[in-house]
C-alpha cells in the first residue's frame, strides 16, 4: 500500500528533505501514514489547547513553511492507530532513522524524548 491521496498532501506541505525522507520510509513500512505536516495558527492553537503539543503557534516546527516537522503513523491491517502498542512506534523510529543515516538528513525523534511523542519527526537545527 502506498501513501494515500491525503497523506500525500499533507507531505506536500513539508520540506523537500522530510519529503524524500517519508518516501524512502514509505518503500519501507508500506502501511505509513501522514497525520500532519504544516500546521497554521488555528490548528496549532488546536493542538495546543487540546495538549497535543506543548507548543504555541509560531513555535513548532509544523508551523514552518514549508513544514520543518512531519507526524506519521503506522496503521494497522484493520485501519486503526495502534496508540498504546509501543513496538510499532519502535519500528517506525528505527526505520525514519535508518532512512534519514542513508540520506544523509538530519532528524530529531520525537519518540526518544523524555514526554515521548511517537509520531512526530523533525528536521535538526
Amino acid at each position: 500500500m502506498a501513501l494515500s491521496q491525503l497523506s500525500k498532501k499533507r507531505l506536500d506541505t513539508c520540506h523537500p528533505d522530510i519529503q524524500k525522507l517519508v518516501l524512502a520510509a514509505s518503500e519501507v513500512l508500506p502501511s505509513l501514514c501522514v497525520l500532519c505536516g504544516h500546521r497554521d495558527e488555528e490548528e496549532q492553537d488546536r493542538a495546543f489547547k487540546s495538549g497535543y503539543s506543548k507548543l504555541k503557534f509560531p513555535q513548532s516546527k509544523h508551523n514552518k513553511t514549508p513544514s520543518r516537522a512531519v507526524d506519521l503513523c503506522i496503521i494497522n491491517p484493520d485501519g486503526t492507530i495502534p496508540w498504546n502498542a509501543d513496538e510499532p512506534w519502535q519500528l517506525l523510529m528505527k526505520v525514519m532513522k535508518a532512512q534519514a543515516l542513508k540520506l544523509g538528513v538530519e532528524i530529531v525523534c520525537g519518540g526518544s524524548w523524555r514526554t515521548r511523542d511517537w509520531p512526530h519527526f523533525e528536521l535538526k537545527g
